[in-house]
């Protein structure tokens, strides 16, 4: 079963319950320990404990590149299409609920190595490698070849043979 983590931004005692009543994945609150902490702290904790990171923070990956591992079980940010919008717990879930009625299997495509951005409309993925973030690929939800894209997109991201070790000075 796959594990989620929600940062302090994401999380909603709804989204929580809504997700464990689906009983499809494994998900949890970021820990107290880590909760108000810098991103340079929690994304090296979290990639080192295997769950997939959900936040809103769109910029956490590219200001933290050096502590993405190349070797990470998956970031999956949650932004709105719209920058002026607040993201509310309410369009987090139909954000979230958007992105699993295009992709039925949800819970079992990978997001190892993969940096997954989703809004309303598209969905937006990219890797890291070597302490950089780079582009792959962009797909609206609604283009009917967007699945196969996606999953595809998400294996080679999972399969890729990337540095099995942190970049320098990242330890």
């Amino acid at each position: 079963m796959s594990a989620f983590i929600f940062d302090d931004c994401i999380f909603s005692k709804d989204l929580k319950v809504e997700c464990d009543r689906q009983g499809l994945v494994s998900t949890q609150r970021l820990e107290d320990d880590l909760r108000g902490k810098e991103d340079c702290i929690v994304l090296p904790a979290i990639v080192n404990r295997g769950s997939v990171l959900v936040t809103e923070d769109r910029r956490m990956a590219e200001e933290n590149a050096e502590f993405l591992s190349n070797d990470h079980p998956g970031l999956l940010v949650v932004a709105s299409e719209e920058s002026t919008k607040t993201l509310t717990g309410r369009l987090v879930r139909a954000i979230l609920n958007r992105l699993k009625s295009v992709l039925p299997n949800w819970h079992s495509v990978t997001m190892r190595n993969s940096i997954v951005e989703v809004t309303q409309r598209t969905v937006f993925v990219y890797h890291a490698d070597r302490g950089t973030i780079h582009y792959d690929r962009h797909m609206p939800l609604d283009d009917p070849k967007m699945l196969e894209d996606l999953v595809t997109i998400l294996n080679r991201n999972a399969s890729k043979p990337w540095s099995r070790t942190l970049p320098t000075g990242a330890e």
